[in-house]
């Protein structure tokens, strides 16, 4: 977004009103979600930045239900990186038999730990 297109979206009353208006509520909900005030602070801002670059936001009927949606995918994304780093720092740090993913990201530890011992296992020599 250019500069002078950037500071003019954030003048605009619609834009300053949904920041104020709901902002609070919004990183209150995210705070409850995550149970982090630093995170909530950070996806909350994240939600903003993606509304702020969404066409139509003045045409947003229910503000908090638009601001939930965005927010609801910016956090499931949040809880799948934050699951990769997670299981990536088990494979690098320890033996790959005491790492261990539940359910739906077994599949994607198991590819960590191929990535990691791929890494880790010395190279072989011709």
């Amino acid at each position: 977004m250019p500069a002078m297109a950037a500071e003019s979206v954030l003048h605009h009353p619609h834009v300053q009103a949904l920041y104020s208006d709901h902002h609070g509520w919004l990183q209150g909900w995210l705070r409850k979600k995550l149970g982090n005030a630093f995170d909530a602070a950070d996806l909350a801002q994240d939600t903003f930045v993606r509304v702020l670059r969404a066409p139509g936001l003045d045409r947003v009927e229910e503000p908090r239900a638009y601001l939930t949606t965005v927010a609801r995918n910016l956090l499931i994304n949040h809880v799948r990186r934050r699951a990769i780093e997670r299981a990536w720092q088990c494979v690098r740090n320890s033996s790959v038999g005491q790492c261990s993913f539940p359910g739906k990201y077994a599949r994607i530890g198991g590819r960590i730990i191929l990535i990691g011992s791929a890494q880790t296992s010395p190279a072989k020599s011709s």
